[in-house]
């Protein structure tokens, strides 16, 4: 009788790291990806990459270079001269785990059969960090491709990756007419579908959080005010501009509007928050306070996916990003697989919680 071998995660790294060694795709001379790059690449710790790198490093596999890196000093047997080439996702966020990227990543895998090309999600904390970074660390003979993420959709960012023959894709519509393939979401339709949804169930002052115009991707900033203002027009109600607020990602802007609200400043019955920690923020301020949601405040959650949100204890109502779709799409158009377009636009769909009541809210006078 045989029995299956049950491997540590380190140990499957290991096996990882030395399969790409035997094949070639890191031959020798070469330093592999760097720690941060393997985390993102495996989804482990970089306690389990380094225990990995180390059994490689004592094999006599690899060896760490001080301030270059690790690198291959004995290959496999069908070891080539060429370096292994990587698909790159990069996204903008102060946090250090985006999961707006996370869920491109998804999407990204799915879409490559086997081993066909490493992926890595490399997170920066600024748009400002990029073009050095592609300066320094991206070249032809590494990169197959790239994604950026809407932030980065600027001519400059994309001209950066251009010069080196290197192709990009944005996840979101280029905002200065980079000429370079995109995939959307229809952002003012799915914030439409957030003001339509509170309105039948009553409510007549929904406030509308989303980022500031200088932070985020601007095209999909200024269609989701679009899909705000044109709601709330249709609905026959009267727009309050002190009713859309701009909130940035650090910083006590979450406490700070939960107690103006709390302290009657602000008055509304109901709020569309774009964004992930902003709402988690806001919500456990409030609840805090004694609010109840969806009681005293009804709450859309426009993100990237629904999920339970343990810091609060809800499950939110919101309006979904398909990011496992954008990102298969993506790669289609990175690779070449979509011979028809150089675009694709999405459609959010609405996902119910628990933080909107399904009883009309009646207003006391």
């Amino acid at each position: 009788m045989t029995e299956d071998a049950v491997y540590s995660k380190s140990e499957q790294v290991r096996q990882r790291i030395l399969s790409a060694i035997e094949s070639g795709k890191y031959p020798a001379g070469v330093c592999i990806h760097s720690e941060n790059d393997l985390v993102a690449m495996t989804g482990t710790s970089r306690v389990t990459v380094r225990e990995a790198i180390s059994k490689l490093v004592d094999k006599g596999y690899l060896r760490r270079i001080q301030g270059k890196g690790t690198m291959v000093i004995k290959s496999g047997p069908h070891a080539t001269a060429s370096s292994v080439k990587s698909i790159y996702v990069f996204t903008v966020s102060p946090h250090a785990v985006d999961l707006f990227g996370n869920g491109i990543l998804a999407g990204v895998h799915d879409a490559l059969s086997g081993d066909e090309y490493p992926v890595f999600l490399k997170n920066i904390p600024s748009p400002s960090d990029f073009n050095s970074y592609v300066e320094k660390e991206i070249h032809q003979e590494n990169c197959r491709g790239i994604i950026l993420s809407g932030d980065l959709s600027n001519r400059k960012y994309a001209e950066a990756v251009l010069k080196k023959n290197i192709a990009c894709v944005s996840i979101g519509i280029p905002s200065d007419g980079a000429d370079i393939p995109y995939v959307e979401v229809n952002h003012e339709h799915g914030i439409r579908m957030a003001v339509d949804e509170l309105v039948s169930k009553g409510h007549r002052r929904i406030a509308f959080f989303d980022y500031p115009l200088d932070w985020g991707h601007t095209a999909s900033i200024l269609a989701r005010e679009a899909g705000y203002k044109n709601a709330i027009k249709a609905a026959g109600l009267k727009l309050d501009p002190s009713l859309i607020i701009r909130y940035k990602m650090l910083g006590p802007s979450g406490r700070e509007h939960a107690i103006r609200l709390i302290k009657r400043e602000l008055t509304y019955s109901a709020a569309i928050i774009v964004g992930y920690s902003f709402v988690t923020e806001y919500v456990s301020e409030l609840t805090a306070y004694g609010f109840s949601i969806p009681g005293d405040l009804a709450i859309i959650n426009y993100k990237g996916y629904a999920n339970f949100d343990d810091k609060t204890g809800l499950f939110m109502t919101c309006i979904v990003q398909p990011l496992h779709e954008m990102g298969r799409a993506a790669v289609d158009l990175l690779l070449g697989r979509n011979k028809t377009a150089r675009s694709v636009l999405f459609e959010p769909s609405f996902v119910k919680g628990q933080t909107v009541s399904d009883k009309p809210i009646i207003h006391k006078k």
